[in-house]
């Protein structure tokens, strides 16, 4: 990829951690590549470290998923194919991004509760042990999976994922 959506260089998400590139994120139809993050593969056994990753991936994935339902429910020009330039279209994404955010910022009781809810997730300090296991050569796809991975499951991790990763209901 050539960059041609001017995407900023990877950055560390914590302090004196690895480089994680941005990046979109997709389910099992898509192929591992430096600019998309996949679920590890069901077919193998998978460790909590791995779960985890994939509860946090479908996660993101959902969220998405919603915002995208929102805009459709919202803007009819999103229900089907848009029939238009590129120029037009990217003008169309933008316009709706500020009313989006224009909608939200006085509209705030509508989203009191979600804030509210959202700032109750902490993190009371699960230790994480790590399995026995081979990490990933640097520079691979894979090493970039494997690092968001010990992300999620060190700085980054929150407590609902553990009883979903165990339990692998998500």
């Amino acid at each position: 990829m050539n960059n041609e959506m001017n995407v900023p260089p990877a950055t560390p998400l914590e302090q004196g951690g690895p480089n994680l590139p941005n990046c979109l994120v997709g389910d099992e139809g898509f192929g591992l590549s430096t600019f998309l993050l996949r679920p590890y593969p069901r077919s193998r056994g998978l460790n909590l470290r791995q779960k985890v990753f994939d509860y946090r991936l479908s996660r993101a994935r959902r969220i998405a998923e919603c915002g995208f339902g929102t805009w459709t429910q919202t803007w009819r020009v999103f229900r089907s194919d848009m029939v238009t330039s590129l120029k037009v279209g990217i003008q169309s994404i933008h316009a709706c991004t500020c009313l989006h955010n224009f909608l939200i910022m006085h509209e705030e009781r509508r989203f009191r509760k979600r804030r509210s809810a959202e700032s109750k997730i902490q993190n009371h300090n699960y230790q994480y042990v790590p399995e026995e296991e081979v990490v990933p050569r640097q520079g691979t796809l894979e090493r970039m999976r494997y690092d968001f991975s010990i992300y999620y499951v060190g700085e980054g991790a929150i407590d609902c994922q553990w009883e979903k990763a165990r339990t692998a209901n998500f």
